[in-house]
């Protein structure tokens, strides 16, 4: 990947990594990084760059953290494949829902009831 798309402003306000951030994922949202692109290692881009190894250390890491990128022991950062958006995950959950919610109401369960038994099994992280 050509470091020519990266540029910085030290003296624009906003943190160097973080300006390492939003050009990534502008690059990722304009198409001009695909899923499974390689970004630059940290000691290329920071030589190319003339900045500090830790400052692109810091953008990457934080990259990873939001699943933007994943990095390939051997290779570097790759950017990730697009994760389906809540809204989809979500309604993979319907038949179940619906399944749950015809069975409280035979049971004759108060909504909140089965909420709150729902609330409680998410945040313990158990089905039992």
């Amino acid at each position: 990947m050509a470091t020519l798309l990266f540029a910085v402003d030290p003296q624009r306000g906003v943190p160097i990594y973080r300006q390492l951030v939003d050009q990534v994922i502008h690059l990722i949202a304009a198409g001009q990084l695909a899923p499974g692109s390689l970004l630059p290692s940290v000691r290329e881009l920071s030589a190319s760059l003339r900045v500090n190894a830790m400052t692109v250390s810091k953008a990457w890491a934080e990259l990873a953290r939001l699943g933007v990128v994943e990095s390939e022991r051997g290779t570097g950062m790759r950017v990730a494949a697009p994760r389906e958006s809540a809204a989809v995950r979500l309604r993979r959950l319907d038949p179940l829902l619906d399944q749950v919610a015809e069975t409280a109401r035979r049971l004759d369960l108060a909504p909140a009831a089965v909420a709150d038994r729902l609330r409680s099994r998410l945040e313990r992280g158990s089905s039992s």
